[in-house]
């Protein structure tokens, strides 16, 4: 969702998407809650929205799969997140200049949900 318009022609602008993951087979409570935030322009041209989703859903599901594929059903799920937010936050804005992990998700943005995630 774009957050705030680009000046025509100059860097800036933002979009922003919200993630919730949570697992149920084991009867944990507890969501995994982040927001990702891109420039709709940097100072090399405009970012798709194409390419931001594909960025973010790249280093999300790379950092997913480094942090739950070691989990066991005993891994408490908080302290996953925890350690995927670490992950993704290095490797996210790493990917695109003027990228931004939030712990928060912007109020405008409707999240997205990944569920019944089974270890």
């Amino acid at each position: 969702m774009t957050i705030v318009e680009a000046a025509s022609g100059r860097a800036g602008g933002w979009r922003a998407a919200c993630i919730h993951i949570s697992r149920d087979n084991t009867g944990e409570s507890i969501l995994c809650k982040f927001g990702v935030d891109t420039p709709l322009r940097t100072r090399e041209g405009p970012i798709s929205t194409a390419l931001a989703q594909r960025i973010a859903a790249d280093r999300i599901n790379e950092a997913t799969q480094r942090v739950f594929g070691a989990a066991t059903l005993e891994s408490p799920l908080g302290m996953l997140c925890e350690s995927l937010k670490v992950t993704l936050r290095t490797s996210f804005e790493a990917s695109l200049a003027g990228a931004r992990f939030r712990t928060r998700c912007d109020a405008k943005t409707t999240p997205v949900e990944f569920g019944d995630f089974i270890l």
